[in-house]
């Protein structure tokens, strides 16, 4: 559970880090749109990696794919809010390794919760899969966090804008 959010959430990460800070920030915005499209790119990858790799029916690909996309990008968010707090508001130091271990966890915890929710349980009798509670979960991770995600850089400008507006007077 752990490993796997450390290692996809740390590699994106660097690459933000190292590629586009500081210089590429000019508004918190900034750091949400690369930390979607080094998410993106890295899905991509994985994704097409998936697809080639398994014989599977073209509804299992995509819904495997919209889990894995939906999971990076929900995880990534999180990342461009400690990127973007860190950057604007530097007394929050730590925010940014909260922000990283969060987003692992989540990645980490989604995978997981996905997988409980597609496989089938233990019982008697014929098993099988059930991709539409993988589909209502991976959807509910999204959406959650988007929406957490959208409240707090929506209070994080209001709040420069207010401190902003202060010192105007």
């Amino acid at each position: 559970m752990v490993t796997f959010g450390v290692i996809h959430e740390f590699l994106k990460y660097l690459v933000i880090r190292y590629t586009v800070w500081p210089q590429g920030y000019r508004i918190r915005l900034d750091a949400l749109a690369y930390s979607m499209a080094a998410a993106t790119g890295y899905v991509t990858v994985l994704n097409l990696d998936f697809v080639l790799r398994n014989e599977i029916g073209a509804d299992a690909a995509a819904l495997q794919v919209f889990a894995t996309t939906g999971l990076h990008l929900a995880a990534s968010m999180i990342v461009a809010y400690g990127l973007s707090e860190t950057h604007f508001n530097p007394r929050s130091f730590l925010l940014m390794p909260f922000t990283l271990i969060v987003a692992a966890l989540l990645h980490g915890v989604g995978i997981t919760m996905r997988a409980n929710f597609v496989n089938a349980g233990f019982f008697l009798g014929i098993a099988g899969t059930r991709p539409l509670f993988g589909l209502i979960i991976s959807l509910a991770i999204v959406v959650g966090v988007f929406s957490a995600m959208a409240f707090l850089f929506n209070n994080a400008e209001r709040q420069a804008r207010e401190a902003e507006a202060e010192q105007g007077l």
